[in-house]
Parts: C-alpha cells; sequence; structure tokens
C-alpha cells in the first residue's frame, strides 16, 4: 500500500482482520488507478502526486479488480447471513440481495474503511506545502495555536538611566469546527453482478469529489485574506519588477525562508522573462511542462486545477483563479488548515428510485478548512 493511503488508515486500530484484508485490497486498488491516471505523463517528477505513485505497478490492475470486487461480494453475501447462498456473481442479479439490511451493513462497513483515508490522502498530496492536515475524533474542536510573525524592536538606551519599553508577543489559537458535507451515489448491482464496476475508479472518484470540495474551501479562504493584504504583499498584472518585489517582501517578512509561487498551469505559464533574447533556452522546458522550474529566484509549484461539481459537462466552470500567483514561504508556517473529525467516513444505506438494479449509498463525512495567518505570503492577482 502506498505510504500516502497508509499515512491515513486505519491500521492497527480495532478493525475485524477480515475487514482489514479488504480495506488494504481496495485501498491498493484506488492506489493503481491512482497511478494509471498519473504515470502517463513524462514529466511526473514536476508534480508531488505524480512523484508518489510513479513506481506504483499497474499491469494486473483489471484482473485485480475483478477479483476483489468478487471476494468482496462473496464475503457480504456468506458471512452477513442474509439467508441467501453463495452461487457467483449471479447471486447479485437477485435484488433481495442488494436489499437485505445484513449485505448493505457488511459493504458499508467496507466501504466507509476503505473511503476514509482516500480524501485525506488525495488533499494531503494537492496542498502538502502549504497545508497542515488534521484528524480529530467525534465532538471536538481543531485547534492550533498561531505564533505571532513580528519581531521584537531594539531600542536606544542611555546607560544607567533610560530602558527599552517592556515588549510582549502574543500567541494566538485559531478554532476549526468541521461540518458534515455528504455525497449521495447510486451502486449499479447489475454492474458489479456483470465483473464490469470498476472500484479503484469509483473511490477515487468519491475522494476527487471530496477533495474538490477542499479546493473551493481552499481558494475562498485565500482570496478573502488576499482582499485585506496591502502594498507591497500584494500587487496586480504580471511584471519582473512586481513579482520580485511581492516576492522578496514575502521572504523578508519570513526571516528570509525560501519562497515557492503556486499557482494553475495557465497561470504558471505567464511567468516568464518578456525580452525575447532571454527566453532563449527556456523554451524547450516551458513548452513541455508548461512552465518553468524556477524564475529569479522563486521556485514555481502548480496547483492541479479542479471543476465545480456538475458543470463538467455544461460550463465546464473552474475552482481556482487562472489569473493569481501565491507566493508562500517554505520550512515556515502552513497557512491552509484541513481538519477531519472522526477516523471513519459514514457509508448509510439509502432508499433508491430504481428498485431492483441499484443501491442507494449517502457517503457522509466531517470536513473544516480555514487559512490562518501565522507567516505572511502575498500574491500578484490580475496576472
Amino acid at each position: 500500500m502506498s505510504r500516502i493511503f497508509s499515512a491515513y488508515s486505519n491500521k492497527g486500530k480495532n478493525i475485524d482482520p477480515i475487514v482489514e484484508k479488504f480495506v488494504k485490497g481496495g485501498l491498493t486498488l484506488v492506489e493503481q488507478h491512482t497511478a494509471k491516471r498519473t504515470q502517463a505523463s513524462d514529466y511526473k517528477n514536476k508534480n508531488t502526486y505524480k512523484m508518489n505513485f510513479s513506481d506504483v505497478k499497474t499491469d494486473n490492475y483489471d484482473k485485480d479488480n475483478q477479483s476483489y470486487i468478487e471476494n468482496l461480494m462473496k464475503y457480504c453475501v456468506v458471512d452477513s447471513n442474509c439467508g441467501f447462498a453463495w452461487n457467483g456473481m449471479e447471486t447479485l442479479k437477485n435484488p433481495m440481495v442488494t436489499k437485505n439490511p445484513n449485505f448493505q451493513a457488511k459493504f458499508n462497513a467496507v466501504i466507509s474503511q476503505v473511503l476514509t483515508p482516500v480524501v485525506p490522502a488525495i488533499v494531503s498530496t494537492t496542498y502538502m506545502e502549504i497545508a497542515e492536515i488534521s484528524q480529530i475524533g467525534y465532538g471536538e474542536t481543531g485547534r492550533f495555536i498561531i505564533e505571532p510573525n513580528d519581531t521584537f524592536l531594539v531600542s536606544d538606551v542611555a546607560e544607567g538611566t533610560a530602558f527599552g519599553g517592556l515588549q510582549r508577543l502574543y500567541n494566538n489559537e485559531v478554532t476549526v469546527n468541521p461540518l458534515s458535507k455528504q455525497i449521495r451515489y447510486d451502486v449499479p448491482w447489475y454492474q458489479v453482478a456483470a465483473g464490469l464496476f470498476d472500484f479503484g475508479s469509483w473511490a477515487y472518484k468519491i475522494g476527487i469529489s471530496f477533495g474538490g470540495y477542499i479546493n473551493a474551501l481552499v481558494v475562498q479562504s485565500f482570496t478573502s485574506v488576499i482582499n485585506g493584504l496591502a502594498t507591497p504583499y500584494v500587487a496586480s498584472g504580471f511584471t519582473d519588477t512586481q513579482y520580485t518585489t511581492v516576492g522578496q517582501t514575502v521572504q523578508n517578512a519570513n526571516a528570509n525562508a525560501e519562497v515557492y509561487v503556486f499557482g494553475t498551469l495557465a497561470c504558471l505559464g505567464k511567468v516568464i522573462p518578456s525580452t525575447v533574447g532571454l527566453q532563449y533556452g527556456l523554451g524547450q522546458e516551458w513548452a513541455k511542462v508548461g512552465y518553468l522550474d524556477m524564475y529569479k529566484g522563486f521556485r514555481l509549484m502548480e496547483i492541479d486545477q479542479a471543476l465545480v461539481p456538475n458543470t463538467v459537462n455544461t460550463t465546464a466552470a473552474q475552482i481556482i483563479p487562472n489569473n493569481t500567483l501565491y507566493f508562500i514561504p517554505m520550512n515556515a508556517y502552513k497557512p491552509v488548515k484541513v481538519v477531519f473529525e472522526g477516523e471513519n467516513m459514514v457509508v448509510e444505506s439509502v432508499p433508491s428510485e430504481t428498485p431492483d438494479k441499484t443501491g442507494g449509498l449517502a457517503i457522509t463525512m466531517k470536513i473544516g478548512v480555514t487559512v490562518a495567518l501565522g507567516s505572511k505570503f502575498g500574491a500578484l492577482t490580475n496576472c
């Protein structure tokens, strides 16, 4: 299992050994599906997300998926004591099986454990440079201590007669209260019975859907903070002078920490010398990847774009602004706080409009996102 998924899995917790085996198998399929999507890019080392899955073997994915689905369905039928014998995948064509509460309970228990680490893993690999991911218990509140980013004032004193004023730097506490978010989905049992259900793709889509929602929250939080920034932490339009001024200001404000410039592919592609002569030698890298690895001392990092749910087949509205560069100090304070409440997603069976062909699922998790300023960061807007 990938170290990315295993970091958020329930390994070592009080889980039935059989369920734990299915959880591991399910996460392996999600890992393989993710790897298939990322390994097609020959520039995968430019993206941390791609790097994490670059060595995953995917040759037997279809066979592994079919075997996993069949074994999982057999377990749900036999171990649930639902009153039906296992006669191969044909068993699932009987709606009395898939609508049986015991069968559904077994299936939901496994799905809950599989999906739980997928969302934090996707969010972590997308925002690992700027986001702090936390998981708290049910009913708890996420708390973060924000140290002051100011420094002490050095005063002139007259020996023996005057002293500098007493100064204090106070910590601040930021709290995050996660709220319930839900996806309702119909499981096509006839596709499952026919061996046409791609479990890895389905679980990945659930994870990336929640991840896209979190992307929107992160961008909204950043946008609200940027609106309150003053010159020279924020400027409008890309020029070399604007770029270096904002970057240098952020660097100086964070004890000369290394500064990364984040943006979407469309925005990072605009970071290139305006002088034609200076573009010689950079064209191959820029044309292949879409942006430079580093420009004027600041490393460029791509934020994966995402589409607003339910607009994929209509307006294809994009979540992340394509005209903003974010200047974030590294090896310092991570401004984005993402909190997941509880150790598991809640997967419940819900009534479905089609009585025999599908099974309704309500997949719920508690998520909280905020941007807490402990270090200064900047932005170039309207690039």
